[in-house]
């Protein structure tokens, strides 16, 4: 039996992801990956696993609808075989002075599927998705420190490192750093 490499294994998987809007009818397992990602890497997000459990049901179908008619915020989801894998959220500013911006507040992609091309798919229809709006420029992240493969990610997609904020997060009484990042386009 041959060995299939990474690269094998990611050019195989690109055939079979979707990237889509998810449907408003598939707010539970909307709610299911973003709470299922946020106990693998609670160092990942801004939010916790506690505070997303708290939010109500039916908020999680409104997000959706929301996110389809692009108010405020955009959610890409990465899905193969129908099962969701991965997804990716962009903010527009509502302020005057920063509508010419956005921040990119989550990407997650599920364990099983990292290293094969699924996050670099998502961000990549992600930032499609962003041109489309001719008036922004620039989109914005951050990244936790520690999480090497996505910032290398971020960084192989055009974004570059402009600052590092100290303790912005914590953990389990741990603090984590988190590297700025934007793009121009």
């Amino acid at each position: 039996m041959k060995h299939m490499s990474n690269n094998d294994k990611t050019v195989k998987l690109s055939k079979s992801v979707e990237i889509i809007e998810l449907s408003p009818t598939r707010y539970l397992e909307y709610r299911d990956f973003k709470l299922a990602r946020l106990l693998e890497d609670p160092q990942s997000s801004h939010v916790t696993y506690e505070e997303e459990e708290k939010i109500p049901i039916e908020l999680w179908k409104k997000d959706l609808e929301q996110s389809q008619r692009a108010e405020g915020f955009i959610h890409l989801f990465a899905q193969i075989n129908n099962k969701i894998v991965g997804m990716s959220t962009v903010f527009f500013e509502k302020k005057i002075n920063r509508q010419h911006v956005v921040n990119i507040t989550s990407v997650h992609v599920d364990k099983d599927y990292r290293g094969l091309g699924v996050g670099r798919l998502l961000l990549t229809s992600l930032l499609n998705k962003i041109k489309e709006k001719p008036h922004i420029i620039k989109s914005e992240l951050t990244v936790n420190t520690i999480q090497t493969p996505a910032f290398n990610l971020y960084k192989s997609l055009g974004f570059k490192k402009v600052g590092k904020l100290s303790k912005t997060l914590k953990v389990n009484d741990i603090f984590y750093d988190e590297y700025i990042m934007e793009i121009f386009f």
